[in-house]
């Protein structure tokens, strides 16, 4: 369940919006009951910069940009495996 959850619940959440995915609702770092998206100086994060909370396609890193449309085709490819048989096994249902 948890795998499911997170590929067909919170991998599209992600990248989302109003529009219809379109990149333009992305937040590298997203924190719960946030009240604002902005450039904040001094910010908190260690590791990430003050734009980690904004919007947009690039925000912080340009990863999730270029890497979102790998989740599906990954989820996708460890659904069936080959038993030593050589039968198929579903592992994710």
């Amino acid at each position: 369940e948890r795998a499911e959850r997170i590929a067909l619940n919170a991998l599209p959440a992600t990248w989302a919006s109003p529009k219809g995915g379109d990149m333009w609702a992305h937040q590298y770092l997203q924190a719960v009951n946030e009240i604002n998206a902005i450039k904040a100086n001094p910010h908190v994060w260690q590791n990430d910069g003050d734009l980690a909370e904004t919007y947009g396609l690039e925000p912080n890193f340009g990863c999730c940009t270029a890497n979102f449309h790998q989740g599906w085709p990954k989820y996708a490819s460890m659904l069936v495996y080959r038993a030593p048989d050589g039968g198929p096994v579903v592992f994710l249902w």
